[in-house]
């Protein structure tokens, strides 16, 4: 299994408040449409995998980042702050540290979303 639909998974099992559905790779349009107010979707893409140790003819560990994209609601409930530290809280204790983060902002659809970078720990 893929670490992308490892994670999604993991976050769909977690019993995280507010959070509806976390996709792997992204979130279907049709799901963004019947959003509710209180409710949060995310997405689990894959955006890097490569060895940890060069130089030998096999690569026994590799070193994995995802990013989780955040959506939320036009008309959102949901306090971000409190959400968004509980899916990092959750991570972490998965054995994943937080990357970069570039802030929130507004598709075109007038969502808010805001993406974070994570690295599993080895």
């Amino acid at each position: 299994m893929s670490v992308v639909f490892e994670v999604a998974q993991l976050l769909n099992a977690s019993g995280i408040k507010y959070l509806k559905r976390a996709y792997p790779f992204s979130i279907p349009n049709s799901s963004l449409i019947k959003i509710k107010p209180d409710e949060v979707l995310l997405s689990v893409s894959e955006i890097r995998t490569s060895p940890i140790t060069y130089g030998s003819d096999r690569n026994t560990e590799f070193d994995q980042e995802i990013q989780i994209k955040i959506c939320y609601p036009t008309t959102n409930q949901v306090n971000m702050d409190t959400f968004e530290n509980s899916i990092v809280s959750f991570l972490y204790k998965k054995q994943f540290n937080l990357l970069q983060n570039m802030g929130h902002y507004i598709d075109p659809a007038h969502h808010v979303e805001v993406d974070f970078n994570f690295r599993r720990r080895k």
